[in-house]
């Protein structure tokens, strides 16, 4: 049980916010790439699409990445 409760502090940095979160160490390379597909799809956006608030670009990829989930999902 001592694997299900090694936790482990990081922090994810996103434009200028630094999200300081506490996760599970076995799951760790799962937020860093999580982080990265965010980076990712995130400047993907602002490239393509220039002259949008923030927020909209932000809506723009959370929506790319859930469409991406979903259609993995469906996959199986």
């Amino acid at each position: 049980m001592k694997e299900d409760n090694d936790k482990q502090n990081i922090t994810i940095r996103f434009g200028s916010w630094d999200l300081p979160m506490t996760v599970q160490r076995k799951n760790e390379h799962l937020y860093r790439e999580a982080e990265k597909i965010m980076k990712e799809r995130y400047a993907f956006y602002t490239g393509t699409y220039k002259g949008l608030a923030t927020e909209r670009y932000m809506i723009m990829s959370m929506l790319d990445i859930a469409v991406r989930l979903a259609h993995a999902q469906e996959k199986g």
